[in-house]
């Protein structure tokens, strides 16, 4: 909303602060995390620079509530206090002025010279103001540098003190004083900016440093990692090897036990072996036994799914067959409906071309009847004979790419008048002749 009827034209800005839900992924409300400390102080700089990009010029949104960005409130009461007394100041001093040069204790000024003196006290306070805002700015950059707070300090209390300087100058000119305050002010910020991007360099070069030395240590972690695995490998090849070694001794063990039974009293032993073949052979031919049982189960299992397939692939068969016929019959009908349609369409094409047709040779008779139709000739202009011309042309290249060449050549080569139309001039005049199609070629 603007508001043009106050001292300073401005803008009233309605929005709804719509945030982001960090946990739940969703849009909110929340003026707390739109509307921050930050947002505020540089608002109206950040509106500048976009305007100035746009525009390519400033547009005056910066002025003396706005160039220092928000304040407190007893920074205003105090730049409201300075201001009075500033403008009442200034009055009782210029009113000494005229007593010491005119001799007289009142002098009539007129409200324009009063109103001018106090708007001149107010730009002048304003820009005091802006000065000291600005130092007070300078000093909150400062204390946010680390290593360069001394130096920032020095810089501070040089602003200040040039400041203090400009301050005693107020009352010779306004304007010299407000454009020395800024560009003293460019120039501190232009410094502190340096000291930052030095600052910022040797922090990058730092951050290189640590990112170089923890590549490193990522490095050599991942070499002992590989040497980790490879030990780990090791090991378990050591633990396998023993394994086998134990199994081997086992066997041994039970070898040597084997021959020395042998050696002890061969025939038990060999009788021993017969009748643990025995006893294995007994047991894998109950295991074949079982084994063909559950083939022979499983072949009539199979049997019984073979016969279901069967079954099931001959009622898809049928059931396809009958789809087929159906679909067939539908399409059949539905080709048959769109052959009428398009026989209707091209009788109907057909009769089109033939109006245009009789239309064109009807008014070829207007230009050149002869013999019975010469009454209907008119005497056309050349201009009307050239349109009738072109009309008669147009139709025969439409006959003609609407692949009808008779009618084109009708049309380029008769005129006359069909049934059709003289029956429409004997409704409309009964006493026309019935002429017929009296063809002459042209």
């Amino acid at each position: 909303m603007f508001i043009m009827d106050e001292t300073t034209p401005h803008v009233h800005y309605a929005f709804v602060p719509v945030a982001e839900d960090k946990k739940k992924h969703i849009p909110k409300l929340s003026a707390k995390e739109v509307i921050t400390r930050h947002e505020l102080k540089t608002f109206h700089t950040d509106l500048t620079a976009h305007m100035t990009k746009v525009f390519g010029r400033d547009i005056g949104i910066l002025n003396g509530a706005t160039a220092l960005g928000n304040q407190t409130v007893d920074q205003l009461r105090n730049s409201s206090e300075k201001l009075k007394s500033y403008a009442e100041t200034n009055i009782r001093t210029s009113t000494n002025i005229v007593t010491k040069v005119m001799g007289k204790d009142k002098v009539i000024v007129s409200e324009s010279d009063i109103v001018y003196t106090k708007k001149a006290a107010a730009e002048t306070a304003a820009a005091i103001e802006e000065i000291s805002s600005a130092s007070e700015k300078i000093r909150n950059i400062k204390k946010n540098t680390d290593r360069n707070y001394e130096k920032s300090e020095q810089v501070l209390n040089t602003a200040q003190s040039k400041a203090a300087e400009i301050e005693k100058q107020a009352e010779l000119s306004a304007d010299k004083i407000l454009r020395s305050a800024q560009d003293k002010a460019e120039e501190i910020i232009s410094s502190v900016n340096s000291e930052k991007a030095t600052w910022q360099t040797e922090r990058n070069e730092q951050q290189v440093l640590i990112n170089t030395q923890l590549a490193e240590i990522s490095e050599r972690r991942k070499q002992l990692d590989k040497e980790r695995e490879r030990l780990r490998r090791e090991e378990q090849h050591n633990s396998e090897i023993a394994r086998l070694n134990d199994k081997e001794q086992q066997f041994l063990q039970n070898w040597s036990k084997e021959l020395e039974q042998k050696q002890d009293d061969p025939h038990k032993y060999y009788g021993n072996k017969i009748a643990e073949k025995d006893r294995k052979i007994n047991v894998l031919t109950g295991t074949v036994h079982q084994k063909d049982c559950e083939i022979n189960l499983l072949n009539g299992f199979l049997s019984q799914k073979d016969e279901q397939i069967a079954d099931l692939k001959a009622e898809f068969r049928q059931e396809m067959t009958e789809k087929e016929l159906a679909l067939t019959e539908s399409f059949n009908e539905k080709l048959s409906a769109r052959d009428k349609l398009i026989e209707s369409l091209k009788a109907a094409v057909n009769k089109a071309y033939k109006i245009i047709c009789n239309i064109c040779c009807a008014a070829a008779v207007l230009w050149c009847g002869k013999g019975r139709l010469a009454k209907y000739c008119a005497n056309f202009t050349s201009e009307q004979q050239a349109l009738m011309c072109a009309i008669l042309n147009y139709g025969s290249k439409c006959a003609d790419e609407a692949n009808f060449p008779d009618l084109a050549r009708k049309i380029d080569e008769e005129y006359c008048i069909s049934d059709d139309i003289m029956s429409e001039m004997q409704e409309l005049m009964p006493e026309v002749e019935n002429t017929g199609k009296d063809e002459i070629g042209r």
